[in-house]
C-alpha cells in the first residue's frame, strides 16, 4: 500500500517510479517505449540513466506531440524535437537500439538525427534475437501478430492491449514503459509521467 502511495506521488510530480527490485539490477535489461511526446523525454532520460539498459526498443512516433501524418508542414518543429529525442537515447549509452517508424515519423529526419540505431520501416515488422529470445517489433501489432516470437512490441493505438499468454509477452508501448530483466525473467510496468497522454493528443480516444 505504501509503495502504491509513493508511486502515485512520484507520478503527480511528473516523474516515473522505478520498482525497488529494478534498482541495482545487473541485468541484462531490455526497455520498450512507444509514442513518446516531448514532455516525456526528461523523465525517461532519468529512468534510462538509473537502469542503464542493455537493449532499448522504441516502437514508433518518437515525437508524438507532432502529428506529421496529419500535418507535414510541422517537419521543422519535428526535427528540432528530434535533437531532444537523440539526447534521450544517449542516456542509454551501452544499449543496442531499435526504432520502428510510426505513422507520424519522418524516416530521413530520424536517420539524420540519431546514431547507432537500427530503424525499421513502417511497412515492415522485424524479428530479432536478444539473449536467446525472439523479439518482434513494429509500430503496428498487425504487422507482427503472425510472427513466432517471445516478445511482441508495438504501439500506435490501444485496440490491442498488453497481455502475457503462455510466456509470450504482447506489449503495447502506449500503455506502459516495459522493462524485462533477463537475469531472473522478471518484468516490470512503469507508468509514463503525468501529461503524457494529453501530449499525445489523446490519441487512444480519437484514433489517430
Amino acid at each position: 500500500m505504501l509503495e502504491r502511495v509513493k508511486e502515485n506521488a512520484i507520478y503527480i510530480i511528473g516523474e516515473i517510479s522505478i520498482p525497488k527490485a529494478l534498482i541495482g539490477s545487473k541485468g541484462p535489461l531490455m526497455v520498450h517505449i512507444s509514442d513518446t511526446p516531448l514532455v516525456s523525454y526528461d523523465p525517461i532520460r532519468r529512468v534510462l540513466k538509473k537502469l542503464d539498459p542493455d537493449y532499448l526498443i522504441h516502437s514508433g512516433d518518437v515525437v508524438d506531440n507532432i502529428k506529421l501524418g496529419l500535418d507535414a508542414t510541422r517537419i521543422d518543429l519535428y526535427k528540432r524535437h528530434l535533437k531532444q529525442f537523440d539526447k534521450t537515447l544517449k542516456c542509454a549509452p551501452k544499449a543496442k537500439k531499435w526504432i520502428a517508424l510510426g505513422n507520424h515519423d519522418d524516416a530521413c529526419a530520424l536517420r539524420e538525427a540519431v546514431e547507432d540505431v537500427t530503424i525499421i520501416p513502417h511497412e515492415e515488422g522485424l524479428v530479432i534475437e536478444i539473449e536467446h529470445k525472439r523479439v518482434a517489433i513494429s509500430h503496428y501489432y498487425r504487422k507482427i501478430v503472425h510472427l513466432e516470437a517471445d516478445f511482441y512490441f508495438f504501439g500506435h493505438h490501444l485496440e490491442q492491449r498488453s497481455q502475457v499468454i503462455d510466456n509470450r509477452f504482447i506489449i503495447n508501448g502506449i500503455e506502459q514503459i516495459f522493462v524485462y530483466d533477463f537475469s531472473n525473467s522478471q518484468y516490470y510496468s512503469l507508468r509514463y509521467p503525468i501529461g503524457t497522454d494529453d501530449a499525445r493528443l489523446l490519441r487512444s480516444r480519437i484514433g489517430i
